[in-house]
């Protein structure tokens, strides 16, 4: 299979990683690839804020095998705090690092009740950084 999302003749196997350590994460890719995962996602908010660097990524997604990577950097658990262009600037990195999606909150850059931007700004931001990934 090739490493994307798209095409799929088929809805793929996608195994969710919500892990605050990279070896929780690395024990539930390789069961997941016994029984038989097709693509990964990887909420790296759920991630120790130590974990948030390079190397670690590099780790996890070398265990994914080439599989497809979804991924979140959301503003919850440890990214509590963080502002938005360090949420964007870490999918970035996480683009450089080998994600095959990296998921853009609604409401990045202009953070409403309904998480959906409003502010033409906001939105013109997060085009940008989408031409970016």
């Amino acid at each position: 299979m090739s490493k994307s999302f798209l095409n799929q003749d088929r809805a793929i196997l996608t195994v969710m990683l919500q892990c605050q350590t990279p070896e929780v994460a690395i024990g539930r890719i390789r069961n997941s690839l016994h029984c038989g995962a097709e693509a990964f996602g990887l909420q790296v908010e759920s991630l120790n804020a130590e974990y948030h660097n390079g190397d670690t990524y590099k780790r996890i997604f070398d265990e994914m095998r080439g599989k497809p990577v979804y991924v979140t950097n959301y503003r919850s658990v440890s990214n509590a705090g963080k502002g938005d262009e360090e949420l964007a600037e870490g999918l970035l990195e996480l683009a450089d690092w080998g994600a095959t999606l990296c998921d853009v909150m609604g409401d990045l850059f202009d953070k409403q009740p309904d998480e959906l931007a409003v502010d033409n700004l906001a939105v013109q931001k997060q085009m940008e950084l989408i031409e970016g990934l």
